[in-house]
Parts: structure tokens; sequence; C-alpha cells
């Protein structure tokens, strides 16, 4: 029962991520974005980019106010500027997350092994 358990969990936060909608402001617009489809998210002076695979989507909010949201349905915060999600990394080369499609995100020197320790958790499902 207890090897179980982290399985479930994991399952259902898939599910929850994969089901779950963010809503952004992107000039007059008021869009939801679904969680599971944001690759990564950069804080660019007082904008916050968010990037799916096919648009970005630019707003007015701070970053820190985003990972409060996020934190807990697989985004990692792996630079000062950037957060990323979990489901979407492929890999890491040196200080770069490289993601599912190909893009290359950088890594910050004093979080790496902290970053390294979240994915590594993510993936197992802890």
């Amino acid at each position: 029962a207890s090897k179980i358990l982290p399985i479930l969990r994991r399952a259902y936060d898939k599910y929850a991520s994969a089901n779950q909608y963010r809503c952004v402001k992107v000039k007059t617009q008021v869009l939801r974005l679904k969680i599971s489809e944001i690759y990564f998210i950069e804080h660019c002076r007082k904008h916050v980019i968010y990037h799916t695979r096919d648009k970005d989507y630019e707003t007015v909010e701070t970053l820190a106010a985003v990972y409060e949201t996020l934190k807990d349905l697989g985004f990692c915060r792996i630079h000062q500027g950037y957060l990323v999600n979990l489901e979407k990394v492929d890999h890491f080369d040196g200080y770069s997350v490289i993601l599912t499609d190909g893009r290359s995100v950088a890594v910050s020197v004093r979080k790496k092994s902290e970053v390294i320790a979240a994915y590594t958790k993510y993936v197992r499902g802890y």
C-alpha cells in the first residue's frame, strides 16, 4: 500500500494540472491558459511572459506571485527570472534546462543542485 500511494498521488497531480487553467490579462483581453501547455515563464522588467509551444503571452505580474500559484502544480523556480514546468523538461545540459520542444532555459549557478533535486523528486512522483 505504501508503494502505490506515491503513484496514485502523481497520477492525480498530472490529471489535476492537465485540467487546470490560469487566467492571464494580455493587453485588453483576459485569456485562459491551460497550465499543462505552459513550458516556462519568464520575468522581463515588469512583465511576465508565459511561453507555450505555439505562442507567448505577455502580462503585467510579478514572478513571485505567479510562482506561489503554480509551485504545487509542477513548476520550479530555476533562476531569478524563470519558472519551468517540470513536465516539459527533457534533460539538463550544464547550466541549462532543455525542454521537450528543444528550447533551452538558463539555470542559476546557485540553484542548479536544488533544481535537479526537485526534478528528480518530480519524476519519481514523491
